[in-house]
C-alpha cells in the first residue's frame, strides 16, 4: 500500500477518497504526483513520460493473474489502488515492454546475499531500449528513469524527480531495501 496523503487534499466519495493525480512538468519531462494510493501506475506513467496505461489495464492484468493463479482479487489489486508486483509486471508487457529483475536473493551461509543481475547502469543508460526501473520499496512504488545521460529518482509523493548517482541506487537494491525491475521496449 502506498503512503497516505496530507489531511485535508481529498474529496471522499461514497466512502472512497477522489482526487485526480497531478501532471506537472518539470525540468526533464513529466511527473505526476499522487494524491491518493496507485502508486503502482503513477511509477509506471512517471517512468514511460505518458498516462498511456490506464487504471483499467491494471484491472485487467490483475484478472488475468487471479484467472492464472487462482488467487484471490483483492492479492492482486484493492479498493484503495494497490496492484501487485505480478499485475503490474503483466501489464507493462501487454503494452511492449520486457521486465526483469535487476537484483535476486540468494542464501549463502545462513546469509542473504543480493546479486545484481543486469548489465551496469552506464551500459543501461546506452542501451536505447531501456527505460529505467520500477522500484518497489516498502508499501509504495517508484522509478528511476533515465535523464539525458544520467538518471534520476521519481517518486509520486514528491514534487518533482530528482538526480540520483547509479552508485546510490545500486547501493539501495543490493542491500535488500528496494525490489527492482529493468523496463525495457521490446522493439524501438
Amino acid at each position: 500500500m502506498c503512503s497516505q496523503p496530507p489531511a485535508g487534499i481529498m474529496n471522499i466519495v461514497n466512502g472512497v477518497r477522489k482526487v485526480p493525480p497531478t501532471k506537472v512538468t518539470v525540468a526533464g519531462g513529466f511527473h505526476e504526483t499522487q494524491r491518493l494510493a496507485e502508486c503502482a501506475l503513477h511509477a509506471i506513467h512517471n517512468l514511460l513520460r505518458d498516462a498511456s496505461i490506464s487504471k483499467a489495464d491494471m484491472h485487467t492484468a490483475a484478472t488475468e493473474c487471479v484467472k492464472e493463479s487462482g488467487d484471490s482479487l483483492r492479492n492482486h489489486e484493492s479498493i484503495n489502488g494497490y496492484w501487485s508486483v505480478d499485475t503490474l509486471v503483466r501489464c507493462l508487457e501487454k503494452h511492449g515492454y520486457k521486465i526483469v529483475r535487476g537484483v535476486k536473493a540468494f542464501k549463502e551461509q545462513g546469509k542473504t546475499v543480493y546479486k545484481w543481475c543486469v548489465k551496469t547502469m552506464y551500459e543501461l543508460l546506452d542501451d536505447d531500449t531501456v527505460a529505467g526501473f520500477i522500484i518497489h520499496e516498502p508499501n509504495h512504488y517508484t522509478c528511476l528513469r533515465k535523464n539525458g545521460a544520467t538518471w534520476e529518482y521519481s517518486n509520486s509523493l514528491r514534487a518533482g524527480p530528482i538526480p540520483m548517482s547509479p552508485y546510490k541506487f545500486c547501493e539501495l537494491a543490493l542491500n535488500g531495501s528496494w525490489n527492482i525491475f529493468l523496463v525495457s521496449k521490446l522493439s524501438i
